[in-house]
C-alpha cells in the first residue's frame, strides 16, 4: 500500500546550518518507516549553496537499493531568482550508506537574489524489512534563504 506523508517545514535564517527533522505523525508512530532530515549551508547573492535532503529508514527497515528512488526540485519563485542545478534527480544521483539505512541527495542552489524563497522536494523511494516493502512519498516546503 502506498503510503503518502506530507511534510511541511522551514528552513529560516536561524536554522542555515542546521538540520530539520519531518517524520510521519506520532499517531502513526507504530508505523513509522522513514525520517527525512534537511540541512542548508549558508548561501550568499550570486553563491552556490547546497541543501542536503536524506532519508533514513527506521523501525528495522532499510532504503530499497534497487528501487528507482528520485528526487525533483520545484523552487516556487522565478527562475531569475532562485536557481536550481537540477530539477529532477535519480537513484544514481543519491549516495547510499553503507549500512542500507540512508539515502542522500546533495541539492546545488544559485541564489540571484537575497530573500526567503520557497521551495518545494517531492521524493519517492522504498523502504523494505524482511518480505515486506512499502513504496513511499514524502514532500518537503522549504525556505532557502540568501543573504544579500
Amino acid at each position: 500500500m502506498l503510503k503518502r506523508w506530507l511534510i511541511l517545514a522551514s528552513l529560516l535564517g536561524a536554522a542555515l546550518g542546521a538540520s530539520l527533522l519531518a517524520a510521519p505523525p506520532a499517531a502513526h508512530a507504530e508505523e513509522q518507516r522513514y525520517a527525512i532530515r534537511a540541512s542548508m549551508e549558508e548561501m550568499e547573492v550570486n553563491s552556490r549553496g547546497t541543501l542536503t535532503l536524506e532519508v533514513e529508514a527506521v523501525g528495522g527497515f532499510a532504503i530499497d537499493a534497487a528501487y528507482p528512488a528520485a528526487l525533483s526540485v520545484l523552487p516556487e519563485v522565478g527562475d531569475e531568482v532562485l536557481v536550481a542545478q537540477k530539477q529532477k534527480y535519480e537513484r544514481r544521483d543519491a549516495k547510499l550508506s553503507k549500512d542500507g539505512k540512508t539515502l542522500s541527495w546533495a541539492v546545488s542552489f544559485t541564489g540571484r537574489r537575497a530573500g526567503k524563497h520557497p521551495v518545494k522536494l517531492n521524493a519517492k523511494f522504498r523502504v523494505c524489512k524482511d518480505d515486506e516493502c512499502h513504496e513511499e512519498e514524502a514532500s518537503l516546503r522549504l525556505t532557502v534563504v540568501v543573504k544579500g
